[in-house]
């Protein structure tokens, strides 16, 4: 199965996830299924969102853009910001509009409410499957499942005991809506301010250079993505001599290994 023909699946799946719940709640009045489907939708914006940047940041250098257009893959980010931004405003009114108006929540909701987490569940396992960018997908979205769990036990407890329990579930869908959007935005806030490269990734460039005769005197490394990272290393060599080379090769394995794009300061050791 080509990676075109898991996307097409993974978003039909997705789509009808979302249609069945919105579908069931409106049908059978259940505010918690209602805010559930809506986090689907958004999650839905947030694959194509994704999916379309990570691929315009491969795009290769141009005039514009000297060091790449890597940073293009942090737009899958803002989209989903504003998506989840949106619905949380959705929620919020139609749960303000709705407030004090009692409501009977029909028991057939529970079966729109378990088509829509098996969707859900068959999307999550088949990314997982996947790997690569759908294994980050998979795991972004078990938290539909979780959504999708609530919403059940919302209208079983909604249709035998009283509305207000599938309301006060709809609430703390909304709370969590909200929860999502601040660690998005800080996510997001993170990666978009030049934060130091990981440790490890780091410690893998000061290896590199000293194991091939080199005395690292300063670097520095910035994430320019998710996974790609962009700095200057100054190093001291006794002898210069033919080193330029050696240096070159370093380069090449530390971008092709790391995703490590380095600036090279060389000086020659007095010692």
């Amino acid at each position: 199965m080509n990676k075109d023909s898991v996307f097409q699946i993974i978003l039909v799946l997705g789509l009808a996830g979302g249609i069945v719940k919105i579908t069931g709640s409106l049908i059978y009045s259940s505010q918690a299924l209602f805010i559930d489907s809506l986090t689907c939708f958004s999650n839905i914006v947030a694959l194509l969102a994704t999916s379309y940047f990570i691929g315009k940041s491969y795009l290769p250098r141009d005039e514009d853009h000297p060091f790449g257009h890597y940073r293009l893959g942090y737009g899958g980010g803002l989209v989903t910001i504003v998506a989840y931004g949106f619905v949380a405003g959705v929620a919020t009114a139609k749960l303000a509009l709705t407030y004090g108006i009692e409501y009977s929540v029909g028991f057939r909701a529970i079966y729109y409410a378990v088509a829509g987490f098996i969707l859900y569940a068959i999307v999550v396992a088949l990314s997982l499957i996947k790997g690569g960018f759908y294994r980050a997908y998979g795991f972004f979205t078990i938290s539909e499942l979780f959504e999708s769990g609530a919403s059940i036990i919302a209208v079983l407890i909604g249709y035998l005991f009283n509305y207000i329990y599938d309301y006060i579930v709809g609430v703390i869908l909304s709370a969590y809506i909200f929860y999502e959007l601040f660690i998005n935005s800080r996510e997001l806030l993170n990666y978009l301010t030049d934060t130091s490269a990981p440790e490890n990734v780091v410690r893998h460039v000061i290896n590199d250079f000293e194991e091939s005769g080199f005395e690292v005197v300063d670097i520095r490394l910035r994430r320019v993505s998710y996974d790609r990272y962009h700095g200057d290393i100054k190093v001291r060599v006794r002898n210069v001599g033919n080193v330029y080379d050696k240096i070159s090769d370093i380069k090449k394995h530390l971008e092709k290994i790391h995703n490590v794009d380095l600036a090279v300061e060389l000086e020659e050791s007095s010692v």
